[in-house]
């Protein structure tokens, strides 16, 4: 029964690595970020939040509300007002892609 289980997991596992998937190419607008979030979503200061390994939806939806005003921050909603839903999703991915540790995958 032990044998039996444990094949099933070391089975598992490759199968698990294989769903990965491969981080995405730096988005065209990564540069309105890295002074303050980093090129590795590790904030650049105590007061800019890490964005590494947080979920995209979850990212996604801030930046919405920063540029639609019901999120309000002065430097975020300048930068939220200029970027696209396009630039949201990439730039969201690209951050949900870096491993929250920092450093790039």
């Amino acid at each position: 029964m032990i044998l039996a289980a444990a094949g099933t997991l070391a089975a598992a596992v490759p199968a698990f690595a294989q769903a990965q998937q491969p981080a995405p190419d730096p988005p065209a607008k990564l540069s309105t970020c890295l002074p303050c979030h980093g090129r590795d979503g590790i904030g650049t200061s105590p007061l800019n939040p890490n964005l590494a390994g947080q979920k995209a939806l979850y990212m996604v939806k801030q930046l919405k509300a920063f540029k639609s005003g019901e999120r309000r921050h002065d430097q975020m909603s300048l930068i939220a007002a200029d970027l696209t839903a396009e630039d949201m999703e990439a730039l969201s991915d690209w951050y949900a892609a870096q491993p929250a540790g920092g450093g790039n995958p």
